[in-house]
C-alpha cells in the first residue's frame, strides 16, 4: 500500500433508469453498509423487474428497493463488531512535544516540499487536559498515553490517586515483545520518563533513572548520562545497565551506527550528559536513530512485536520561548524522524505509525500579512494551551485513530490492537 495512499475511500453504487420520465437512482455507502456484492446484485435484479411493471407500479417499486437495501444496511450495521479488519505487529508512536496544529501549519507552510505527516491517510485531534487542570503538562499528557489514565500535572506514570499505573511497555515486555524509546532531550525528561517511570512528580530525575534501569526497556537513545553516572548515592547505573546484558554507549564512543549495536541484545546510547543540543546547533541523530531503532527491535521481537516510542521534545522549548524560528528546525528534524518511520512500515508491512503531541505551547497563530514561507506568527502566552492537537496514522489498524477523544484513548486503542 502507498504511503500517498487512502484505504478508507467511500465506494459508491450507482443505478438509473428512466421509464415516460421517471428516474430512479440509488446510491449507498459501501464502508457504512457492507453490503455483500452477492446482495447488490440480487437488489439490482429485483429493481430491474419492478421497472418492467406498469408506469403506475413505478413508485412501489422505488420504495421497496429502498427498503430492500434500508434492512441490508441496518442488519450490517447492528452486527457487533468484530476483530479490527488488521492488527499490527509494531508500533512506532512519534510524539512532537508542544507541536498543535499553528506549528505544523507554519512548517508545512515555510517548505517546498510537503512535510511526511502529510502523507499519512488518517488523521484525528486528541483532547490534551489532565485530571486536575484544564492545561496539561507533558508529564500528565505522556502518562496518558502510556497507561490510558488521568493524572494530575508533574505525575510520571501514576495514576490520579498517586498509584503506580501499568504502561504499554510493561504489558508487552510481560508477554515477551520488545521496546524502545528515543528522545532529543534528557531520558529522564518527563515523556520519555512516562514510558519507563513510576513518580510523584516529573523533577525525580535521579530517582528516574533508577526505574529506567529497571524497566527492561530495550532499545534506549537520547540525553541525562548524569543522572546516571553522577549520583548522590555513588551507585553507577551505567555499570548497572551493563549487568543486565545491555550495551551501553554514550556521544564520548561516537555517533550513533548500526556497527555499535550489530552483536547487541539490549541497547543504550546516551547523546548527551544533560539535554542534547538544539537542532539548530547540529544536532543530527533523530531520523537515523529511529530506522536503527526500528531494524534493531524487529531483529529482537521477531513475531512477538516491538513499540518505539519516540520524541520530538524540543519544539516544546521554542513555544516556551515563542521562538518560531526555533520551533520549525525542530518539526522539519521531526518530520525527517517521521519519514524514516514510515519507509520502515512500508517496506515492513505490519507496523502502525502514530505521530501527535501532548500539548499545544505558545498559543501559536499565523496571523496576516502571513504568506507562504514568509510566517508573520504571533504567541498568546508562553506556556501550554488547552487546544486539541492532531493525530496522523499510517499502517494496519491506522484507521481506529480518526475522530475526536481523549488522549486516554490513544493507549486503549494501541492495547486493543496489539491485543494487551
Amino acid at each position: 500500500m502507498s504511503i500517498s495512499g487512502t484505504h478508507l475511500l467511500d465506494e459508491r453504487w450507482q443505478f438509473s433508469a428512466e421509464k415516460k420520465g421517471l428516474s430512479i437512482s440509488l446510491c449507498g455507502l459501501k464502508n457504512s453498509c457492507q453490503i455483500q456484492h452477492v446482495a447488490i446484485a440480487t437488489v439490482l435484479k429485483h429493481m430491474k423487474c419492478f421497472l418492467k411493471l406498469h408506469v403506475c407500479w413505478n413508485r412501489f417499486a422505488v420504495w421497496c428497493a429502498l427498503l430492500i437495501v434500508g434492512l441490508s444496511c441496518y442488519q450490517a450495521a447492528s452486527r457487533p463488531m468484530g476483530p479490527w479488519r488488521d492488527s499490527p505487529r509494531n508500533v512506532i508512536l512519534i510524539i512532537g512535544d508542544g507541536m498543535g496544529l499553528a506549528q505544523l501549519s507554519a512548517a508545512a507552510y515555510s517548505q517546498k516540499r510537503s512535510m511526511h505527516w502529510e502523507s499519512m491517510p488518517v488523521v484525528g485531534f486528541i483532547k490534551t487536559h489532565a485530571a486536575d487542570n484544564l492545561i496539561t503538562d507533558s508529564a500528565a499528557g505522556a502518562t496518558a498515553f502510556a497507561c490510558g489514565c488521568k493524572t494530575y500535572n508533574n505525575a510520571i506514570g501514576m495514576d490520579s490517586l498517586g498509584r503506580a499505573c501499568t504502561n504499554l511497555f510493561e504489558l508487552l515486555e510481560q508477554r515477551g515483545s520488545c521496546t524502545g524509546v528515543i528522545a532529543t532531550a534528557a531520558l529522564t525528561h518527563a515523556t520519555p520518563a512516562a514510558f519507563l517511570a513510576h513518580q510523584p512528580h516529573r523533577t525525580r530525575y535521579y530517582a528516574i533513572a533508577k526505574d529506567i534501569v529497571h524497566s527492561g526497556v530495550d532499545f534506549l537513545v537520547g540525553g541525562g548520562l548524569q543522572y546516571f553516572t553522577e549520583r548522590e548515592d555513588g551507585q553507577n547505573l551505567k555499570d548497572s545497565l551493563r549487568h543486565q546484558g545491555v550495551k551501553v554507549c554514550t556521544y564520548e564512543d561516537g555517533g550513533l551506527s548500526w556497527a555499535l549495536m550489530r552483536k547487541a541484545h539490549r541497547f543504550a546510547w546516551f547523546a548527551a550528559r544533560n539535554h542534547p543540543s538544539a537542532a539548530e546547533l547540529g544536532r543530527s541523530y533523530l531520523a537515523s536513530a529511529v530506522s536503527l531503532g526500528a531494524r534493531f527491535l524487529a531483529r529482537c521481537a521477531g513475531d512477538r512485536g516491538f513499540m518505539l516510542m519516540v520524541e520530538g521534545s524540543q519544539i516544546d522549548w521554542g513555544g516556551h520561548a515563542n521562538d518560531l524560528h526555533f520551533i520549525l528546525r525542530e518539526i522539519q528534524d521531526l518530520d525527517r524522524a517521521i519519514g524514516a518511520a514510515l519507509a520502515f512500515a512500508q517496506a515492513d508491512g505490519h507496523t502502525l505509525v502514530i505521530v501527535t503531541a501532548d500539548h499545544e505551547t505558545g498559543g501559536m497563530s499565523i496571523p496576516p500579512p502571513s504568506r507562504k514561507r514568509r510566517i508573520a506568527e504571533a504567541f498568546s502566552t508562553n506556556s501550554h494551551t488547552a487546544t486539541m492537537v492532531p493525530v496522523f496514522a499510517y499502517g494496519p489498524g491506522a484507521e481506529q485513530f480518526g475522530g475526536i477523544y481523549d488522549n486516554t484513548a490513544l493507549q486503549h486503542k494501541i492495547a486493543h490492537l496489539l491485543g494487551l
